[in-house]
């Protein structure tokens, strides 16, 4: 039996993981690695950026003052979602550096209860999930597909078929407002390594991370719903 019959659908679909460092203009517009003019000056000579950005260099910590000025600045919380989302499709790194120091700011934002909005007024504009259609009902094709998502290395995935959103009902693919919402919490506040750190202390810091966060969004509930859950 020869190689290609041992492998799997996802092996054959899948390419090969480039090992092309990417660089330049490439580099930019990819919010992964994207910082910006956080970039140091050895970085932007070695990354082939210089003359693609100011030689000013700016660090993320005051990049995340600036950005969260901005935030604020927004007329009401559905553009705050578009300036957040703009965000997290330019530059990853500044995007959870918000969601991390101002959670009970970002939270009712990102997800809940703003996310319903997005939902309802669901428009594409960048390609942040996979969608499987109806029409495509074999395994083969759904390989093929999931073959197609940018990352290679996938830790945790989020399936809706839109059928039940936040109460509003089945709204279809516009409900993937809420996966992609629900994966940015995951990353921003799940803290899933566990590299370096004792067990124990890291369950501790979570069970205490866990009710603190329970909290806010207890708080945001009462606040919007007058407590009902």
């Amino acid at each position: 039996m020869d190689r290609a019959s041992k492998m799997s659908l996802l092996e054959l679909y899948r390419p090969e993981p480039s090992t092309i460092k990417t660089k330049g203009h490439k580099l930019l517009k990819d919010a992964s690695v994207n910082k910006g003019l956080s970039f140091t000056l050895s970085e932007r000579v070695y990354l082939g950026l210089d003359g693609l950005m100011p030689q000013t260099c700016i660090t993320q910590s005051k990049q995340c003052s600036s950005s969260i000025k901005k935030l604020r600045a927004q007329p009401d919380d559905m553009a705050k979602f578009i300036f957040l989302e703009a965000l997290k499709e330019r530059d990853e790194k500044l995007f959870y550096r918000l969601m991390r120091e101002y959670p009970d700011e970002l939270l009712p934002i990102v997800y809940t209860p703003t996310v319903g909005d997005a939902c309802l007024q669901f428009e594409y504009r960048y390609p942040k999930a996979l969608f499987i259609s109806i029409k495509d009902n074999n395994i083969s094709k759904i390989y093929q597909i999931l073959s197609n998502w940018k990352y290679q290395d996938v830790r945790a995935i989020v399936v809706t078929d839109g059928e039940r959103i936040l109460g509003l009902g089945d709204l279809g693919i516009q409900g993937i407002e809420i996966p992609v919402g629900k994966l940015a919490l995951y990353v921003a506040l799940g803290e899933f390594s566990l590299v370096g750190v004792c067990l124990y202390n890291w369950m501790l810091e979570r069970i205490t991370r866990s009710f603190w966060l329970i909290q806010i969004m207890l708080d945001l509930n009462k606040k919007e719903y007058g407590g009902r859950i």
